[in-house]
């Protein structure tokens, strides 16, 4: 079974979680992304036609373009914190940041916003199998609103966790739930 992590904002392909995953299953790939995000999701559309997944993780600006793959693959895909608008909520990050797991900065810049707006027009009128769809979702994010996830994806499997944060530290707590995401047919 091979899984492709796709970390959030700021992060990269050694976050936390990735290494979580990497510990518990065989086949986990965890890039680091471009940033820019147009190059950002032809990688990954690339890396889904070449590897086959059977698993697509992504946390909160990884979960938006997880769900764009999911949208042109259908591959089963867990949304972690998901940043389902990330034009919005990361309209106040241009400038430069610092990655978390590194030294290294780069540059957000208010075209990368335009960008992600329009990956997410582009697969507006893509299918949505709800049945490969899984939330894992913080009760406490502190900084994106996940209350209308039930009503967008009602027959999408939303599992609540508490006392987790937007950076989802209740993630060690999942390996059992997506192990049996991976298991069922």
């Amino acid at each position: 079974m091979r899984i492709l992590y796709i970390h959030g904002f700021k992060s990269t392909g050694n976050a936390l979680k990735a290494q979580i995953l990497k510990k518990k299953f065989e086949n986990v790939f965890s890039p680091t992304i471009p940033i820019v995000p147009n190059e950002a999701i032809l990688f990954l559309e690339a890396e889904m036609v070449e590897n086959k997944f059977d698993l697509v993780i992504g946390s909160s600006l990884g979960g938006f373009f997880a769900l764009a793959l999911h949208k042109k693959f259908g591959a089963k895909t867990i949304l972690i914190n998901p940043s389902l608008t990330p034009w919005e909520s990361l309209k106040n990050q241009v400038g430069n940041h610092k990655h978390f797991e590194s030294t290294e900065t780069f540059d957000w810049k208010a075209e990368y916003n335009q960008q992600l707006k329009m990956i997410d027009y582009q697969s507006e009128n893509q299918v949505v199998k709800e049945n490969k769809l899984f939330f894992f979702l913080s009760t406490d994010d502190e900084l994106l609103d996940h209350s209308k996830i039930p009503d967008l994806f009602p027959n999408a499997h939303i599992k609540y966790f508490d006392k987790a944060g937007h950076q989802f530290t209740a993630f060690s707590r999942t390996i059992f739930d997506i192990n049996k995401i991976l298991q069922d047919a």
